[in-house]
């Protein structure tokens, strides 16, 4: 209870100070590493590996999560009115993006380059992320479909799950069309929004898999020492809920739809 009242204070300051923030500084830095995808599925372990490498990853995180209190604020104001980020207006597209810069400036304090974040959501406002980051490189962590459909209910099972259109009746559904939803839409945002080289897809099961490989492709692209990559990737400890999906594979199958199959078939999980 303690831990949970100290987050909602970080949460509440952060608020107040994004509302009355100045003006963010144009900071001399190198453009930020932003890891995306789906909560609960192995993203912690790309910002431990990261840190490994000497990357500045902020402070001002969640204790459980590693995600950035001050994105998670700033996407719970801007979410539902830039998700369809062509048809916003020009204005708030604007305000957003001075309000971005401002929380990741309060992510990353006085911390010197190389730098990033981790917050799931981002993923969904990606075309934000690369107009106010054009440099930006995402890496799209990505897990099996199926574990996730028996994950901890996704912090968008809560108030977003009607405005995403999700299933109100049945959870592992829902959870299906939020992972399809969520890294169909990543991925087609990546390959317009991105800089060319400045995208790369990673699958928890091979990076548990095939740790040193993984984390030298990681670590490739961020331009992080190979050196680094074997010591790196002992620190990688796989998940024992892989495979969990098979004690109700019945009860997912009856609940997939091809839209789902089809994104299990685009991220080579079938």
């Amino acid at each position: 209870m303690r831990k949970l009242t100290q987050r909602s204070g970080l949460l509440a300051r952060t608020a107040l100070r994004l509302l009355i923030a100045k003006p963010p500084r144009d900071l001399p830095t190198e453009p930020p590493v932003l890891i995306g995808g789906l909560g609960g599925s192995g993203s912690r372990a790309i910002v431990m590996l990261l840190r490994r490498a000497g990357w500045a990853m902020g402070e001002w995180i969640g204790w459980d999560t590693l995600d950035s209190v001050p994105l998670i604020f700033f996407h719970g104001r801007w979410l539902r009115r830039l998700y369809i980020y062509e048809e916003a207006p020009v204005r708030a597209r604007h305000r957003a993006g001075q309000q971005l810069r401002r929380a990741a400036e309060l992510h990353r304090g006085d911390q010197g380059a190389p730098w990033g974040w981790k917050h799931t959501t981002s993923a969904l406002m990606l075309p934000l992320h690369t107009e106010v980051y054009p440099a930006l490189r995402f890496v799209h962590l990505i897990r099996d479909g199926r574990d996730m459909a028996l994950a901890t209910p996704h912090g968008l099972m809560g108030k977003e799950r009607g405005f995403l259109r999700l299933d109100p009746h049945d959870l592992i559904a829902a959870q299906l069309q939020l992972w399809t939803m969520n890294h169909n839409r990543a991925a087609d945002d990546a390959a317009t929004h991105c800089a060319k080289g400045h995208y790369l897809e990673i699958r928890y099961e091979d990076l548990c898999a095939r740790p040193a490989d993984t984390v030298r492709q990681l670590f490739a692209f961020v331009g992080a020492p190979e050196e680094l990559v074997d010591k790196a990737a002992g620190d990688v400890k796989p998940s024992p809920g892989i495979g969990r999906w098979r004690s109700q594979a019945d009860a997912i199958k009856a609940r997939a739809n091809d839209s789902f199959w089809d994104a299990m078939r685009r991220f080579g999980y079938i």
